[in-house]
């Protein structure tokens, strides 16, 4: 057999096992991905659980929840397309402290990519493994008699509240959170869920993705 033979072989393995392990890095992925879903739905049951068993308790809980101080905010919208085609979605960091908001926009391969999703939500629960998920949130200002909502370009079980992450080391662990497409000022006063919330309905249009270049 000639030396290009083997070289063409050779060239032939190094490209199969690449894809093969591109493929075992999807499926890890989307499995991740899959299993933080399955943990929200888990804790929210919980939430519920508590509520019915134990109503006062599950008050007082749900109190403090709301009532906790919020050192970084995550507010990321559904998949959205553009008029080139292309699918993006929007993550606003919410630095309530400076009352400043950076929103980046995020670039996907098509209304269901998981890749973003997991970057954003493993950064999360790396630095700060208890942090509430928007959806959790909401389950306890029920549970507290105090329900709030928030805009329906949001999604609840993607969006986080971070009591001891700063918004800026955040993004450090996020590569690609690179440069946002704008920065906005808070003008709610924003130190816990109930005044977040707040802040995400009475200024809508600051959020929402037909608003940001």
């Amino acid at each position: 057999m000639e030396a290009k033979d083997w070289i063409q072989i050779l060239v032939g393995i190094v490209i199969l096992g690449t894809l093969a392990w591109l493929g075992v890095t999807v499926f890890d992925m989307n499995r991740t991905v899959a299993s933080v879903d399955v943990r929200t739905q888990t804790t929210n049951d919980r939430v519920d659980r508590i509520a019915q068993a134990l109503p006062e308790l599950g008050r007082r809980i749900a109190w403090e929840e709301l009532s906790g101080s919020i050192m970084t905010a995550l507010a990321t919208t559904k998949a959205y397309e553009t008029d080139q085609g292309k699918w993006e979605m929007l993550l606003h960091v919410f630095n309530p402290k400076v009352r400043v908001v950076k929103s980046f926009k995020v670039s996907l391969t098509g209304p269901n990519d998981t890749l973003p999703i997991l970057g954003i939500t493993g950064s999360v629960y790396s630095a700060e493994p208890a942090a509430a998920t928007f959806a959790q949130l909401k389950e306890w200002s029920h549970v507290a008699q105090e329900p709030t909502a928030v805009p329906d370009f949001i999604q609840l079980n993607r969006s986080f509240v971070m009591r001891g992450e700063e918004p800026d080391a955040y993004i450090k662990s996020v590569p690609f959170l690179t440069v946002p497409v704008k920065t906005t000022y808070l003008k709610t006063v924003v130190t816990n869920w109930r005044t977040l919330a707040k802040e995400l309905n009475e200024n809508f249009d600051t959020y929402s993705v037909d608003k940001t270049p």
